[in-house]
This record gives structure tokens, C-alpha cells and sequence, in this order.
């Protein structure tokens, strides 16, 4: 009989992508998507997790050269036009712009053409 190996692992990082959804007020159903979308995509959820383990984004994964630090660049710049502050405030809940920029690139796995094209023709993070 063989033994069992248990790995938790996906379990722990549901349970911090469940903490970070409740923190920056993301319904149940962006966490049901992002979470299937994201376990779809092995890359990305590897920089994923180490995000969570380190708090920083390491940007190893790209599509059509855009990092998620591009991606993470981008939402603060939206946040920066839409508030008319030129700079990042205390108002800017930056945990939530980098849970978005991963969204954005797990969208952009899906479909680079349509994501890139709106990055390039400055139609803004938040017409994604």
C-alpha cells in the first residue's frame, strides 16, 4: 500500500487570497474566477505565491513584455489620474491594485490581444 502525501499548500493560499478579497472588498464571485483562472496558469501563480510569501512582486512572468509590475505601475497610475493627486495618498489601497493587476494578467493569458491593446491605446486599467 502506498502512503498519502498531503499538500496544504493550495490550501493556504486559498485561505490568504479569501483574507485579501475580504480586505479589499471583492465579492465571492471575483474570488471564485480569479482562484479557477489562476490555477489554470501555472506561471502566474507562482508569482502569486510569492507575492504573498514576500510581499513584493518579482515579475519573472511576462506577456507581449508587460511584467506585473508594469501591470501594478499601471493601476497606480489610473488611481493617480482618477483622484487628481499626482501621487499616491494615503487613500491608495495599493494590497487591492496588485490583487487587480494579477487579474488583469490572468485576463491577459487569456487573451493578450484585447488586454495589450487597450494598454497601448490608453484606454486605462480601468476599462479592463
Amino acid at each position: 500500500m502506498q502512503q498519502i502525501i498531503y499538500d496544504g499548500s493550495k490550501i493556504k493560499v486559498y485561505e490568504a487570497l479569501e483574507n485579501w478579497c475580504k480586505m479589499v472588498k471583492k465579492d465571492q464571485e471575483f474570488l471564485t474566477q480569479f482562484w479557477k483562472r489562476i490555477l489554470d496558469n501555472e506561471e502566474i501563480y507562482k508569482e502569486f505565491v510569492y507575492y504573498l510569501e514576500h510581499h513584493e512582486l518579482i515579475a519573472q512572468y511576462t506577456i507581449e513584455g508587460y511584467s506585473m509590475i508594469d501591470l501594478f505601475v499601471c493601476q497606480m497610475d489610473q488611481y493617480n489620474i482618477m483622484h487628481d493627486v499626482g501621487k499616491n495618498d494615503g487613500r491608495c489601497n495599493k494590497e487591492k491594485m496588485v490583487l487587480q493587476a494579477f487579474d488583469v494578467m490572468l485576463k491577459m493569458s487569456e487573451n493578450p490581444d484585447e488586454i495589450v491593446k487597450k494598454l497601448q491605446s490608453g484606454e486605462g486599467m480601468d476599462k479592463m
